[in-house]
């Protein structure tokens, strides 16, 4: 890994942004940063080690409810709440890795949806005095720094947050650590024949993604100072799934690209005469069909990388 191309690539998208944070409404900033927190930990696990999940809301969903729960009952200080959501999506991913990592490609996606469901339902109906239900409730918090009523304050922290995920993504990927992730994707079998504890590695990587995506739906929770239960919504799986296949899986800069087109989406085409999830729908239809599945940035640099080909041997 070469830490002066890291570094690099740390600055240009703190550039891009901040350069946000001036250029777009608070609340489309925020649901901005929330979605690319995400995404990063749903890329190590789907795009990195190529393991399909559809039941990631769930651990979004824990780092919310966790977060909102701190502040309310246990102490308002929203940066302990948050290391607490943190905590719980981390605590989740080591005791659900020995479940659903024995099992494999839509078996493993499955699973995840069904645990998904579960707590849903459990916090919809039997927990609905806890989760809130369908009307939730606010949380109150005040610091120095992160003040609900001072929305530049929350994008500030929200891009520090982000900022340290992009490098936690950029380190493990970018290392030995990484070469061996994407190993697992290609040939599991032969890793096993060089003496490699894969299921060691791919809980590691499981506990990283849950944990970033508790990660995301703490910071919603501290950004909008309200959770009901639509953050364990079984939907949002297929949004962040979705999300990572617009802008394309397995790549950092694709996966943002992803988030970015989806949050845009997600908030400004409400005022169409059919629901924004048809709109999705279609376009996730023709970017699939024309680029293959490969997702708009990775068709872009393949594009890029022929063309430098054609010059070379011109």
């Amino acid at each position: 890994m070469n830490i002066n191309t890291t570094l690099l690539k740390v600055i240009i998208l703190l550039f891009l942004y901040i350069l946000a944070m001036f250029l777009l409404p608070s609340g489309l900033f925020q649901l901005l940063i929330v979605y690319s927190i995400w995404i990063i930990g749903y890329d190590l696990l789907y795009g990195v080690m190529g393991w399909l999940s559809f039941g990631h809301a769930l651990y979004f969903g824990i780092g919310g409810y966790v977060t909102a729960l701190f502040i309310k009952f246990i102490n308002p200080n929203p940066y302990l709440a948050l290391v607490a959501g943190v905590a719980a999506g981390l605590l989740a991913g080591v005791i659900f890795a020995p479940i659903f990592l024995r099992q494999r490609g839509a078996y493993f996606a499955l699973v995840n949806l069904a645990f998904n469901a579960v707590f849903y339902y459990l916090f919809l109906i039997p927990l609905k005095s806890i989760s809130g239900g369908f009307d939730g409730y606010m949380i109150f918090y005040s610091t120095t720094f992160l003040n609900h009523s001072n929305p530049i304050s929350i994008s500030i922290f929200g891009i520090i947050i982000f900022t340290l995920t992009v490098m936690i993504y950029i380190i493990f990927t970018e290392s030995f650590f990484g070469t061996l992730i994407r190993a697992l994707n290609n040939n599991e079998i032969r890793l096993r024949f060089l003496g490699y504890n894969v299921f060691r590695y791919k809980t590691l990587v499981f506990t990283m993604s849950t944990g970033i995506s508790a990660l995301a739906g703490a910071y919603l929770v501290l950004a909008q100072q309200y959770i009901n239960i639509y953050f364990l919504d079984p939907n949002l799986s297929a949004e962040i799934l979705l999300a990572n296949l617009i802008g394309g899986p397995g790549n950092l800069y694709g996966a943002l690209l992803g988030a970015t087109i989806f949050s845009v989406v997600k908030l400004y085409l409400g005022w169409l005469p059919v629901p924004w999830e048809v709109t999705l729908g279609l376009t996730m239809l023709m970017v699939i069909s024309l680029l293959k599945g490969r997702g708009i940035y990775n068709a872009l640099n393949d594009y890029y990388q022929s063309l430098r080909h054609h010059k070379d041997h011109a």
